[in-house]
């Protein structure tokens, strides 16, 4: 005697979410046991959960916890909405995502590296569970007139100093061996190079963020990484073709006024870790005359 399984009514038939948001009809077939139906929908359910885009699954999201945005263009990440986004540059399956190396890339003079630099990167790496947060400093700025006040041994020594403590951070010297200015994209180029498979991050601030369009080929930069932003008051505004993670954090150290205070004689320890503030001194950098 033939098994069957039972049919629902035409008008009652169910539908289910799918693990990945698609919605996915249950259908009711003839099948040798119920043993052999089960088995099925192991299977699929195994699809699902792999990332792998089927009928069941067609779309992806960063990882399992953060639910998928509209792929049109880049989407803020925020504490209160804890949404992400895929930009087009980034096809590519969530488990592929999930089992890349996160590694971040943390630009700047450095002149001085500060506490708050340390705890900016602090933050970014809690936040998105970077593996690897790279340090570096630049040779020649293109948005700053001039060159850095320390030379970049000096600079590269105080970030050694500084990031000693952070099993994540790596100080990386790749544009100081350049003799070009240290545009990004390229920059951002080299390292998707020397990381394959990776998911590169790029950390900037609020400003530069608004000003990222009046950079060199903006567009390359960012089909190489997703932006990690962070804003001083507004939140940043998400940028059509750009992946942006958008985090809340400030801190009162500038460089700036760390160089002015050392030039005028004034202490400006409380700003610096105390192995930064004592090669300073050593090496008589920032000092007036």
């Amino acid at each position: 005697m033939k098994s069957w399984v039972r049919r629902r009514p035409k008008t009652a038939r169910s539908k289910r979410q799918g693990r990945s948001g698609c919605r996915s009809t249950e259908l009711s077939y003839p099948v040798l046991s119920l043993a052999v139906l089960r088995l099925l929908r192991a299977l699929r359910n195994i699809a699902i959960s792999s990332g792998r885009v089927s009928r069941y699954a067609r779309a992806v999201s960063f990882s399992a916890e953060i639910p998928l945005a509209e792929a049109s263009g880049g989407v803020a990440v925020t504490p209160e909405t804890g949404t992400s986004a895929q930009g087009a540059a980034f096809d590519v399956g969530a488990a592929d995502l999930r089992k890349a190396r996160k590694i971040a890339v943390f630009g700047g003079t450095f002149d001085p590296v500060h506490l708050g630099h340390v705890h900016l990167a602090g933050l970014a790496q809690q936040a998105l569970g970077l593996d690897e947060l790279r340090f570096v400093p630049c040779r020649i700025s293109p948005h700053k007139a001039g060159q850095a006040p320390a030379g970049g041994d000096d600079r590269m020594e105080m970030l050694r100093r500084a990031t000693a403590d952070l099993a994540w951070g790596v100080v990386d010297d790749c544009e100081l061996r350049s003799e070009e200015p240290s545009f990004s994209y390229a920059t951002a180029e080299a390292m998707r190079d020397r990381f394959p498979g990776a998911r590169l991050f790029w950390m900037m601030g609020g400003d530069q963020w608004d000003a990222l369009p009046q950079w060199r080929y903006p567009q390359r930069l960012a089909a190489c990484v997703e932006f990690i932003v962070f804003g001083r008051g507004d939140v940043p505004q998400p940028r059509a073709g750009y992946v942006m993670h958008a985090l809340a954090g400030n801190h009162p150290a500038a460089a700036c006024a760390i160089r002015e205070a050392i030039a005028q004689g004034r202490s400006a320890h409380p700003w610096l870790a105390p192995a930064v503030a004592e090669w300073i001194v050593s090496r008589r950098l920032y000092q007036a005359g």
